[in-house]
């Protein structure tokens, strides 16, 4: 499907494809929505998915504009403009070119809600390529159905309607424009040197992670303790500690665990927490009968605890992506896998997994 709304366009533009043509192909992509639905008006809010269609105006009614085998429902906020995004009226005999709903009732002739509707004066006049952008990188645009990667370097760019200034590096996923272009690739997708786009709106974007203190957060539940030199969060955190950490967020844990590793004897400060972890199998010896209590934690390693402790049954050498796709280590911790973790990273990945 998206090949074929990319070779549409790249023929409308030459004059190589008819509208009934587009229409019949469209009509097969037509999602119904139940088969009892007739007269249906189709709201905006309701939309999941768009599709082009082209035709000559058969009759304009109150709220509905019919073309050959469609009927195109319209009200206060759809926009209908001529080529330069002026707007106008739609009257029988105009040729239309319009941003539709993929929704569409099973009355006879179907109705969708239109979006956009551009009037053209004749077969001649090109309508502007209408996408939604997936995203701007490196002076293009992308469009989300893969079709168009648009240069804007050489474009005028502007907001519709408005005088607020906007650049397309500004775009964000979702946002809808429209592209004016004399001649573009034929390629799968098409590629785009436009002289003016039209920004439509600008979708908000994807809202960050909330950024936390998460060292404090551990601290003021009694998890991540300071001395008295304050939080250290700068000073490389052992596998003893680290274990000790762990054991911290589980409440309910016994302390009558015992070990048998050569290099953690009673005496040593973590001897239970290391008992207590490797008998709950939340961390293994590293051979030998050894434990390396003072050794410093990698992230790979307290990855594998974690999920350990989660009760995941996951590889070593998996044990990071497999963290990391589960929320214990997000974008905004700054952590990869081969790092000797501070203690300000491991607060991060034990708050993310106490939190979880």
């Amino acid at each position: 499907m998206k090949k074929f709304l990319a070779l549409i366009m790249a023929a409308a533009m030459i004059g190589g494809i008819s509208a009934s043509a587009q229409n019949e192909a469209a009509q097969q992509e037509v999602e119904l929505i139940s088969e009892e639905a007739v007269n249906v008006e189709l709201a905006p809010e309701f939309i999941a998915d768009t599709r082009l269609v082209e035709g000559t105006v058969k009759s304009v009614a109150d709220g509905q504009i019919e073309i050959e085998d469609l009927v195109l429902n319209v009200d206060e906020n759809t926009l209908i403009a001529d080529a330069q995004l002026i707007p106008t009226e739609a009257k029988e005999g105009d040729l239309i070119t319009a941003v539709v709903s993929t929704m569409t009732t099973r009355s006879l002739p179907p109705q969708s809600y239109a979006f956009y509707i551009i009037v053209r004066e004749n077969a001649e006049t090109l309508a502007p390529i209408y996408m939604t952008v997936d995203r701007v990188e490196n002076g293009f645009i992308y469009s989300q159905d893969g079709n168009y990667e648009v240069s804007f370097e050489n474009a005028e760019v502007g907001m519709y309607r408005t005088k607020n200034i906007v650049k397309a590096e500004e775009l964000t996923k979702g946002s809808e424009i429209f592209v004016y272009a004399d001649v573009m690739t034929m390629s799968i997708p098409a590629l785009v040197n436009p002289t003016k786009i039209v920004i439509m709106n600008i979708a908000e974007a994807e809202a960050e992670e909330k950024i936390v203190n998460k060292a404090e957060s551990l601290s003021e539940d009694g998890i991540l303790l300071g001395t008295d030199k304050g939080l250290e969060l700068e000073r490389e955190v052992t596998r003893a500690e680290a274990v000790t950490l762990i054991q911290r967020t589980t409440a309910s844990a016994r302390m009558t665990y015992t070990s048998n590793f050569e290099d953690v004897p009673e005496s040593h400060w973590a001897y239970t927490n290391i008992s207590w972890a490797t008998e709950e199998k939340i961390v293994e010896g590293v051979g030998d009968n050894k434990f390396e209590p003072d050794r410093s934690v990698t992230a790979k390693e307290l990855a594998m605890m974690l999920l350990n402790a989660q009760g995941e049954e996951v590889e070593f050498d998996n044990a990071f992506t497999v963290a990391s796709e589960k929320g214990l280590v997000t974008k905004t911790d700054a952590i990869e896998e081969a790092d000797v973790l501070t203690r300000d990273d491991v607060a991060k990945m034990i708050y993310n997994y106490y939190n979880n």
